[in-house]
């Protein structure tokens, strides 16, 4: 049960059999079938992800961020000038990952947005940033690990960074649900507590990703991380279980009866 300040982003998500993680119990939740697919064949990342992580670096690390990315030249590789401007400008940023101008601009704003806002600010000051616990859950005995975006335990927080097409609230709301954000609320304070860190707060500042890149910072209600807690410990459960038994089940092996959701169905 440590806390880690310093693990490679590439060593901290390598994915092994009964390993917790946020989205391990994702992959679990929807069938432990689609769990063992998850680890077997890891999806590659999207390009909204690729950006995310840019982002994360920009405003988090922000020396890696420079030392990591540069922006490619807008030309085209179907010609030969445009092979050779792309080759010069590879051999020039050996090793480092591309972004458009367009990317860059973006981010930029982006990361303006957040260093303006009142309460987003200081939540970002004074902790530690990409921050892993790794800790054994009492009741199962499985591992847990779990990678904080920001930690700061002057105000006992872990800030969760999220980019948004929508940074409503009730556009938010939706996005906790859908992504199971409550549940990784809970994961992370249940396991940063139990790897010693002393946090009772867990904070999400989601950031626009297209003009006026607004920014917005949430905390969940007490019933909403109720929840949370109690969907890890039903995952947790569920993952030792099947790794007792090695079954693997995907859906019911069964008729299941199934209604139309209540928006597709005519007024009466």
């Amino acid at each position: 049960m440590t806390i880690h300040y310093n693990i490679p982003e590439a060593e901290y998500h390598q994915r092994k059999l009964g390993v917790v993680s946020k989205s391990a119990l994702d992959a679990l939740d929807r069938s432990p079938a689609h769990y063992r697919q998850w680890l077997a064949d890891p999806p590659e990342p999207t390009p909204a992800m690729r950006f995310g992580s840019a982002f994360h670096a920009a405003l988090l690390e922000p020396a890696k961020y420079a030392a990591r990315y540069a922006v490619a030249p807008d030309c085209d590789r179907r010609t030969k000038d445009g092979k050779a401007a792309y080759a010069a400008w590879q051999a020039a940023n050996a090793g480092k990952l591309s972004l458009s101008a367009g990317d860059r601009e973006d981010i930029d704003a982006m990361v303006a947005s957040v260093r303006a806002h009142r309460f987003a600010r200081p939540l970002l000051a004074g902790g530690n940033a990409e921050v892993t616990a790794r800790w054994q859950d009492e009741e199962t005995g499985l591992h847990c690990k779990a990678r904080a975006d920001y930690v700061l335990e002057s105000k006992r927080t872990i800030v969760d960074v999220k980019t948004s097409a929508d940074a409503s609230l009730d556009a938010f709301r939706k996005s906790i649900a859908n992504f199971r954000y409550h549940v990784q609320a809970a994961l992370y304070l249940e396991g940063f507590r139990a790897a010693g860190a002393e946090v009772d707060r867990f904070v999400f500042i989601v950031v626009e990703k297209a003009p006026p890149y607004a920014c917005a910072v949430y905390m969940l209600d007490e019933d909403s991380l109720r929840e949370g807690y109690e969907c890890v410990r039903e995952n947790i459960r569920e993952m030792a279980e099947c790794v007792r038994t090695d079954r693997w089940p995907a859906y019911p092996e069964s008729i299941l009866t199934i209604d139309l959701p209540k928006w597709a169905r005519r007024a009466a």
